[in-house]
């Protein structure tokens, strides 16, 4: 068989393949159904409630009344403000922390003592300590479930190093403490404990 050099790697057969055409055209067909099948923006009014004459009708989770701010969002704010300013307002914050917290908001008043703790305020620093101190938490209006050992001693140590002596009195309570419950053979206490050391 004597074949021209020209067409020797040429197909005889020509087979169109459609390429990824095909598979594009099937998804946005596939699309443009779904799109067409999600009911729109705008939201139709709740029907009312059965057997109320008043016409009031029935509230819905769909209605755009949210409550005022979320938890956290007021501390991120402030904090947000306090790290832009020259002066970070740092008593400002705690103080502001103390009232959210008196007022049920455990989340923001978290948030504000954390922040101006880790900026260098001693007296954030002694709450968070007290707020997870067995000796010295609120159970009713602490931000923790029970008490923490191990927050109870780094805060009050963090507080101590902002120059707290009313720390330096409470770390000692708390290491009294500590010891007798690793004594009684209280697992977290026993490696608490080994801080000391």
């Amino acid at each position: 068989m004597n074949e021209d050099p020209d067409t020797e790697f040429v197909d005889s057969d020509i087979e169109r393949r459609s390429g990824p055409w095909r598979l594009i055209l099937i998804v946005a067909f596939v699309t443009l159904i779904g799109v067409l099948l999600v009911p729109g923006e705008s939201p139709q009014a709740p029907a009312p409630v059965s057997g109320n004459d008043t016409g009031a009708v029935a509230p819905s989770l769909l209605d755009d009344a949210r409550p005022a701010a979320a938890p956290g969002v007021t501390a991120r704010q402030l904090i947000a403000e306090s790290r832009a300013a020259t002066d970070p307002g740092l008593d400002r914050i705690v103080d502001t922390a103390r009232e959210m917290q008196a007022n049920g908001a455990q989340t923001d008043a978290y948030l504000l003592l954390f922040y101006a703790a880790r900026e260098g305020h001693a007296g954030a620093a002694l709450t968070l300590a007290e707020q997870a101190d067995p000796a010295h938490r609120d159970p009713t209006n602490s931000f923790h479930d029970s008490a923490d050992l191990a927050q109870a001693y780094k805060w009050y140590v963090v507080a101590i190093e902002r120059g707290s002596t009313a720390a330096q009195q409470r770390l000692a309570a708390l290491k009294r403490h500590i010891e007798k419950l690793a004594r009684n053979g209280d697992e977290q206490a026993q490696r608490l404990a080994l801080k000391w050391q």
